[in-house]
């Protein structure tokens, strides 16, 4: 007898941390949070809000926090948990078809054609509105469909780090009931610069005609906290003034297509800035430049940074490219030009 009790002494703490083990992992209500972890390096990174949600990778990871109640994640509907094989996200458990098996959950990816299972995040449909509408039993033609989700982040669902709770969705310019959020922005953001809330940038600027008197014509201002790009001659002898603002190198991976830029900016006073001022591209290593039209414009007569719209890169899948912001002056004017927010970003093949 003394030698069952020592047995059973040893025995039983272990026995006990592994039927605690299965109770945890017996269902996809479990919420067992998981500790902080870094989001990935060179991937595009969300914060959550809704102009900037996670990515699907980051609910996976638990993002950089655990349990964000109300945050954004934007990803591709590629299946569901077949939760009759098993209640823990598995290579069997994985259901990569629509119609699905389950209305109660979903799989999302960064890539619409993803089926790896490890490469996926896990996501609760509520029952309700949600559910009635991303399920893919009653809705199999939402598979492969970028979705963006409010909900809770941080902890397990079905053995795997999500979304849990959503409440909110939309795609196809069409949401919950009641939702006043606008239709996703189908692209993904690969390259961020210019922000306005980054105390120094990598840009470099490139003076090719500096009349005497100027000493600059590009530089990283501040005004009321928020930084922006300034290309102005403004005051000075700027006959003849022509200077580049230049980005790093830019890789664009063959993944994508349908590449585009974007940024916000400003001018309150315009004589010559649509004329002699303008966005252009070039291959890493070409020195010269091809501008490309800007769609929007700032009104003038105000400092009102307005989106330029996109401006279509396709033509350059594949390259590794340099962007940059090119600014003129003459007798006839020399405008302020304000710069900032600079998004390239396209769709997944």
């Amino acid at each position: 007898m003394k030698h069952i009790k020592n047995l059973l002494s040893r025995v039983a703490p272990a026995l006990f941390a592994a039927l605690a083990a299965l109770a945890i992992f017996s269902s996809c209500e479990n919420d067992q949070v998981l500790p902080p972890v870094p989001t990935p390096e060179g991937g595009p990174v969300g914060t959550g809000t809704w102009d900037n949600p996670m990515t699907a990778y980051q609910a996976r990871i638990c993002a950089t926090n655990s349990n964000l109640a109300n945050v954004w994640v934007k990803g591709y509907i590629v299946g569901t948990v077949n939760t009759e094989i098993g209640t823990v996200l598995t290579a069997a458990s994985a259901d990569f078809e629509a119609p699905a098996q389950v209305n109660t959950n979903l799989l999302i990816a960064t890539s619409p054609d993803e089926t790896d299972w490890e490469k996926c995040a896990t996501v609760q449909l509520p029952s309700g509105a949600v559910r009635n509408a991303l399920n893919l039993v009653s809705n199999p033609g939402n598979l492969h469909k970028l979705v963006c989700l409010q909900g809770t982040t941080g902890s397990n669902y079905c053995g795997v780090g999500g979304v849990r709770s959503v409440i909110a969705y939309t795609f196809d310019e069409v949401g919950i009931e009641g939702s006043d959020q606008p239709a996703i922005d189908p692209f993904t953001v690969f390259y961020n610069a210019l922000g306005e809330n980054d105390p120094t940038i990598d840009w470099t600027f490139d003076n090719v005609n500096l009349p005497a008197g100027l000493n600059d014509i590009w530089t990283w201002t501040e005004y009321n906290g928020r930084h922006y790009l300034n290309g102005t001659a403004f005051g000075k002898a700027s006959n003849g003034a022509l200077g580049y603002a230049v980005s790093p190198e830019i890789v664009i991976s063959p993944e994508y297509s349908e590449i585009y830029v974007s940024f916000d900016h400003a001018a309150s006073y315009q004589t010559t800035l649509r004329e002699l001022c303008a966005f252009a591209v070039r291959e890493a290593g070409a020195s010269e430049w091809t501008e490309l039209p800007i769609p929007n414009w700032p009104p003038a007569g105000s400092w009102t940074f307005v989106d330029s719209g996109n401006i279509d890169l396709s033509a350059f899948a594949g390259k590794t490219i340099q962007i940059a912001f090119k600014y003129g002056a003459s007798a006839a004017g020399a405008d302020t030009w304000e710069i900032r927010n600079v998004k390239v970003k396209g769709t997944k093949n």
